[in-house]
Order: structure tokens, then C-alpha cells, then sequence
């Protein structure tokens, strides 16, 4: 199969056999001309490890890997492929086989169709980075790879959930594997359509969205599976789906202006925009890899012993009330 247009679509997740079935329709017809890269959230659950804590777990319908469309491949760098342990994520890994894509120290690029990606995580997003071996989305791994950037296509998962807007730390790093001369920067993992600029004449996008996700929790629905796609090719085409449904192309990413904004007048934007929430997470206001590690170091063991004692839902919807009255 030879093709030499790629779209890169956001976080998708099928809780069921008929939802897969569905998903993998859309992907043979709708883009049968194109190769497909998709973030796959969840494992298939081959074996469970309960000592890990997990707020979801998200757990994909057993399939094998050879119904997956010819065209299709899966990103498998979320904080969701470790939810039934280390041991299952290693066993998705050889299940998967070549249509499983991760970049680690060892294996740093991935080649699709004539085209290099490079795939990182963002270890403040929970993604079990040790343990995967993922190639992690900060100043001191970016460096490291530096000279396997150029000319890469630069997928992260990363960034605050619910956000339009990067953090402060995710846009100064974002521009940085610009200038260290990636083709792009994609981001996934915020479930909503993020902000996108271009820096340096290269297009930075910070959240594909849903493209396609089962009901989970109330949180996700599949029917409000809103997205954009990125066409890669010479030039930066960015398309709007409704679960992966081509409505039409999206030009208006710059509508405040944000990437004329200095550092410091963005972290006051930022301030503005995103208050404190209900989950008290770090806002990520600094560059700084020790300083943002410290604080994402100190909310992760508060909020993960909140998870182990099982009162994290009961706060978060107390603290929620509280903060929105005041």
C-alpha cells in the first residue's frame, strides 16, 4: 500500500465491539486515501494488575490486531495504556505489533509513510513514564533527542484536561522542538479542541479533541465527539470532524492574538483564564522543569492517596461548590 497523505487525529476510544466496528468503517471509507495515525486510549485487558490507582480505567473490547484497517495506526503513548498494569501494557505492545507506535531512548522515531514522528509524554499527565519507557515531554528530553528532531513530526500527550489554552511550560516547550527544527507539534489528551499557532512558519496545534469516544463516565459522550484532524503534507491543513465526519476546513486559530503575547504577558493570561479548579492541579506557570516537577511531585502523592482512600469524587464536588460560590 502506498500513500503518501497522512491525517493525524486525536484521542479515540471504543468501549464495545459495535463501536469499534464503527470506528473502523469510518477509518476504510472516509479516509481510505489517507494513512491514519490515532491516538488510542485504553488497554485491551489481557491481565490486570489492581495494585495500581486509577481514577478510569479505560478497557478496550478484545480484538485482533489484523481487523485493523490497513491504513490505520494507533499511538499507544497515554496515560491509559498502563491501566491494567506494566505487564498488560507490554502485552498490547506485542499484540498490536507494527500498527502500535511508541518512541522511547532506545527507539526514538517512527517511520509512516516516508514521514518521521516522534512520540512523547507528559509525565505531569500521570503517563507512568519509568515504567514505559516513554520518551518524556520536558526541557532535558527534548534536548537529548534534539538532533532526531529535525524534520520530525512531534506528536506530544500533554497538557491539562478541558484546556483551549497551553500552560505556560507546554507553549515555551512547544516552540522550542519548533526551533530545534520539528516539521510540527501536535498535542492530544485535553478531550477538546485546543488552541493552534504558528511559530516560526510551523504549525503547533495544543489539542486535537475527540475524534471518535465512547460514553465514559458521563464525561465523554460519542454523539459530542467534536475534533479536528491535521492533513500533513507540504502544506498545514486543519480539518473540523464531528465523529470523524469531515465538516469543513478551521482558519480561525488565532482569535486573541495569544502568539504575539510575551511570557509574561501569556502567564497573566493564563492566570485569567484558567482559576483555580476543583482538582487544585498545578497550573504549570513556570519553564522550569525542577520547579513545575516539585509541584506536579506534591499534588500527584496528595492526589493519588485521595484516590487510594477513595475520597477523591466526594472533595472534588465539595471543593467545586466552594470555588464556584466564591
Amino acid at each position: 500500500m502506498t500513500i503518501n497523505k497522512t491525517i493525524i487525529l486525536g484521542d479515540v476510544f471504543f468501549s464495545n465491539n459495535k463501536d469499534k466496528l464503527v470506528f473502523f468503517n469510518k477509518i476504510k471509507n472516509q479516509f481510505s486515501d489517507y494513512l491514519v495515525i490515532a491516538n488510542l486510549e485504553g488497554s485491551i485487558k489481557f491481565e490486570y494488575d489492581n495494585s495500581k490507582n486509577k481514577a478510569v480505567h479505560m478497557s478496550l473490547p478484545k480484538f485482533n490486531s489484523e481487523e485493523i484497517p490497513d491504513n490505520l495506526f494507533f499511538s499507544l503513548v497515554n496515560n491509559h495504556v498502563t491501566d491494567f498494569g506494566i505487564q498488560n501494557f507490554r502485552l498490547n505492545l506485542e499484540h498490536f505489533g507494527k500498527k502500535g507506535l511508541i518512541s522511547t531512548k532506545e527507539k526514538i522515531l517512527n517511520i509512516i509513510g516516508q514521514q518521521k514522528f516522534i512520540f512523547l509524554a507528559d509525565h505531569k499527565e500521570q503517563c507512568l513514564i519509568k515504567e514505559t519507557n516513554f520518551l518524556n515531554f520536558s526541557n532535558k528530553a527534548i534536548l537529548s533527542i534534539a538532533n532526531e528532531i529535525n524534520s520530525a513530526i512531534v506528536i506530544v500527550h500533554g497538557g491539562i484536561e478541558f484546556r483551549r489554552y497551553p500552560t505556560p511550560y507546554q507553549r515555551t516547550l512547544a516552540r522550542k522542538i519548533i526551533e530545534y527544527g520539528a516539521k510540527k507539534v501536535i498535542f492530544h489528551h485535553s478531550h477538546t479542541i485546543g488552541h493552534y499557532e504558528f511559530w516560526n512558519g510551523h504549525l503547533i496545534h495544543y489539542g486535537l479533541g475527540n475524534a471518535f469516544f465512547s460514553d465514559t463516565l458521563d464525561i465523554h459522550s460519542l454523539d459530542k465527539s467534536y475534533s479536528h484532524g491535521i492533513i500533513s503534507n507540504e502544506k498545514n491543513e486543519i480539518i473540523k470532524l464531528n465523529q470523524l465526519l469531515i465538516e469543513n476546513f478551521d482558519d480561525s486559530y488565532n482569535s486573541l492574538n495569544i502568539s504575539k503575547m510575551s511570557q509574561p504577558e501569556y502567564v497573566k493570561f493564563y492566570k485569567q483564564k484558567y482559576k483555580l479548579d476543583s482538582s487544585f492541579r498545578p497550573r504549570q506557570l513556570s519553564d522550569s522543569d525542577l520547579k513545575t516537577n516539585i509541584q506536579i511531585f506534591l499534588w500527584s502523592f496528595i492526589a493519588n492517596f485521595l484516590v487510594r482512600i477513595k475520597l477523591s469524587k466526594k472533595l472534588k464536588s465539595i471543593l467545586k461548590i466552594f470555588i464556584t460560590k466564591n
